[in-house]
């Protein structure tokens, strides 16, 4: 009986080692679905994610290229004033300068004028308030 015994029970070892064995099988196969299940999903929301953040990149790329075109068309137009204003002021400066040599010319042929006039018959200016011409 001892050898029957430990035979059976060698049988018996060897069929509980292949059913654990087999339970270890099933169980790394259904770890290994999981983890396919769980790196499909998160491939999918990944996917789903990054196009959704391109496209909001794109869509913030056009407005910032539609912004920097505006603003480009914003200081060409700025420029063009600026340089129209330049002319402009350079042109009554000019007309300034012009206006200030002719009364100088003036005031110099007035008081050319009033040293001709003999001393008895000329008058004292009139004072004015505000008044820079020199006689």
């Amino acid at each position: 009986m001892p050898e029957n015994f430990s035979l059976h029970f060698c049988f018996w070892g060897a069929f509980v080692a292949e059913i654990a064995a087999s339970i270890a099988v099933v169980v790394a196969l259904v770890a290994l679905w999981l983890a396919s299940t769980a790196h499909r999903h998160t491939e999918s929301t990944f996917t789903k994610y990054s196009s959704c953040l391109d496209r909001q990149v794109r869509e913030a790329q056009v407005e910032f290229a539609q912004l920097a075109d505006k603003i480009q068309r914003e200081m060409k137009d700025l420029e063009r004033s600026h340089s129209s204003a330049d002319s402009q002021v350079r042109e009554h400066a000019e007309k300034l300068n012009t206006l200030l040599q002719r009364v100088k010319i003036l005031e110099h042929e007035l008081k050319s004028l009033s040293d001709a006039i003999p001393p008895q018959f000329r008058r004292p200016p009139p004072k004015r308030a505000g008044s820079d011409f020199s006689a």
